[in-house]
């Protein structure tokens, strides 16, 4: 895991602007799915959220991260992670070179599979995206209101 996890370290560069810095998010840069888990479920759990909630957000996360490995069927570098409290309740963005959402009606062996099946089980969060820089996708793991 790179930077603090604090502070956004200007790297974001998102189409709307600089949403975790206006909101207080943290941001950070992950290699693995095991870093990924572990920021995020001390972001939440700082954050209030419930064991339940806590759980789903670490799930749909982890299979963001490892749908967009097996897709690219290389190492393709850190990805930006964003933990932002809103009105309603707390999101989780994941930035990606390319687009993941929406997954396919039928998913394939290209890791959407997975995915699509978490994202199915989950009760309190949902999976939703936003278009990120040069094609890319943010990938947000929503907490329902």
């Amino acid at each position: 895991m790179t930077g603090s996890g604090d502070d956004d370290d200007g790297g974001g560069g998102d189409v709307g602007g600089d949403v975790a810095a206006e909101w207080g998010g943290a941001v950070t840069e992950v290699e693995r799915p095991a870093e990924a888990r572990a920021w995020v479920r001390t972001r939440a759990e700082a954050a209030g959220c419930a064991a339940g909630v806590v759980d789903e957000l670490v799930l749909l996360v982890s299979e963001v991260l490892v749908a967009d490995a097996a897709r690219s069927r290389v190492a393709s570098g850190p990805r930006l992670l964003r933990a932002l409290p809103t009105r309603d309740g707390f999101v989780v963005e994941v930035s990606l070179p390319g687009p993941l959402l929406p997954l396919p009606d039928r998913p394939a062996d290209d890791g959407t599979a997975r995915l699509a099946l978490a994202a199915a089980v989950t009760t309190v969060t949902v999976l939703e995206s936003r278009p990120g820089d040069e094609g890319g996708q943010w990938v947000c793991v929503t907490v329902r209101t």
